[in-house]
């Protein structure tokens, strides 16, 4: 995978993070609004712990959201990681060859130098 090409993805999955937090965040706000309302519609009729029991409820909807998004976030990271990995890998398959390359020309020019002295020589 290309330089080019592991930009391009790192940026579709950061427009995708952006997204999908302003998905989570507006979730979010249509629920505490839903939960509000349904709340104050019911709270003339519900004890304390009713409304304890609500609250804890809204909390649980809340800590759920956040540790999705916060999955989401990691997955993504993961994901990034690995391209990072693959663009390694591949740079460093690039420098092994061009070390073998270099070995190679290295004992062509040994034996080039050997057979002119030969020569030389004769």
């Amino acid at each position: 995978m290309n330089h080019s090409k592991c930009e391009q993805q790192f940026s579709l999955l950061n427009k995708e993070l952006l997204e999908l937090h302003g998905q989570l965040k507006k979730k979010l706000k249509t629920i505490n609004f839903l939960q509000n309302e349904k709340v104050k519609q019911v709270q003339c009729s519900l004890n304390e712990t009713d409304i304890k029991n609500i609250q804890y409820q809204v909390q649980l909807e809340q800590l759920n959201i956040k540790y999705q998004e916060e999955n989401q976030r990691l997955q993504i990271a993961v994901e990034l990681q690995q391209l990072e990995k693959e663009k390694m890998d591949k740079k460093q398959i690039e420098m092994e060859n061009k070390i073998s390359y270099l070995q190679m020309k290295q004992v062509e020019t040994k034996e080039q130098h050997h057979l002119e002295m030969q020569f030389v020589n004769k």
